[in-house]
């Protein structure tokens, strides 16, 4: 009878280890200097993103407009998410997803008066089918997403987008040139409802 192969145990250990050091860098990142970040602090860069923002995912600014429910992926403290509710007055709270409640922990702390929190990883969110939503913003979390999880992901997203059918959904922005051809090829096939 022969051994198992070691490689696994070992392969596992690695990639708890990897799991605690981020964890551990995200704590550290909320209690310091994230907020100070050149794109999450007030200033010209971050009024150009929030206007960039406005015209990808269609956030309409006109009187008597309807409720539009808007998910931050990867929202970490939330002062982008509440940047955003203020600058494009919307009728509802966005909902600040983060994987790491410290991160969390600080949008709380500052008792943002438009972002809701929910601690959850962003391949667990989106396979909840019972949450629905207009937007969403995927900011900076897709290079924290393992490759393999990244279609699982996608097509999570597209069953939770409401609205018009998913290839005239305006909460899915054309995605900018830097993006693989295999990923644009999964958000094209999810978008035509082909799964991914």
């Amino acid at each position: 009878m022969s051994e198992p192969p070691k490689e696994a145990p070992a392969k596992a250990a690695e990639i708890d280890h990897k799991k605690e050091v981020e964890k551990q860098h995200y704590g550290e990142v909320a209690a310091s200097a994230y907020e100070e970040a050149f794109f999450y602090s007030t200033g010209p860069y971050q009024e150009h993103l929030l206007d960039r923002i406005e015209s990808h995912l269609a956030l309409d600014q006109s009187p008597g407009r309807a409720s539009v429910r808007v998910v931050d992926l990867g929202g970490g403290t939330g002062n982008f998410t509440q940047a955003m509710f203020e600058k494009y007055q919307l009728n509802e709270k966005l909902l600040c997803v983060d994987k790491y409640q410290e991160m969390l922990d600080t949008a709380v702390a500052n008792n943002y008066s438009g972002v809701n929190t929910l601690c959850a990883d962003a391949v667990d969110f989106s396979q909840d089918n019972s949450i629905k939503y207009d937007r969403i913003l995927l900011k900076e979390i897709v290079h924290h997403v393992p490759n393999e999880d990244i279609p699982k992901m996608f097509g999570g997203i597209f069953s939770q987008l409401t609205g018009a059918p998913p290839d005239k959904n305006p909460g899915l922005s054309p995605l900018p040139p830097c993006i693989t051809p295999q990923l644009r090829g999964l958000w094209g096939r999810a978008a035509l409802g082909k799964g991914v």
